[in-house]
């Protein structure tokens, strides 16, 4: 009986020192009003609705690569762009500066809603004040 006991304690003393050695190199980590423990340093803990954000961003980058990869073999962006694109050029005829600053806004545009961001992530607006020179 007494041995029983002694092996449970000594099982018992290597389970608390496993968790000690184990949670040595983890944190506790609170978001909001809840807690998650054990977490260890290598890891970051993130609400769900900033891991979607993240998601849609890394897929963005992931179509602009797709957009420039090396060997693609075909046009670059679809025909209704390439057509805006012209039409904006047209206007830079002359070579004036607001022409150009029309064409860097445009192709801007053209980029930015060819990889999948839309109007209510990035407004055109924002876009243009954005190229717009100071």
């Amino acid at each position: 009986m007494e041995r029983a006991e002694n092996e449970e304690d000594a099982s018992n003393q290597r389970a608390d020192n496993e968790r000690k050695e184990y949670t040595k190199n983890c944190r506790d980590v609170t978001i909001g009003k809840d807690t998650v423990h054990n977490v260890p340093y290598s890891l970051e803990v993130v609400q769900k609705n900033y891991l979607s954000t993240l998601k849609r961003r890394a897929k963005a980058i992931d179509k602009l690569m797709e957009l420039f990869k090396e060997g693609r073999g075909k046009t670059v962006f679809q025909s209704r762009y390439l057509r805006f694109l012209s039409a904006v050029s047209l206007q830079n005829s002359g070579g004036s500066d607001n022409g150009t600053v029309t064409l860097i806004t445009a192709t801007a545009l053209v980029l930015i809603r060819s990889i999948g961001i839309t109007e209510s992530e990035i407004s055109t607006e924002s876009i243009a004040k954005g190229a717009a020179p100071e």
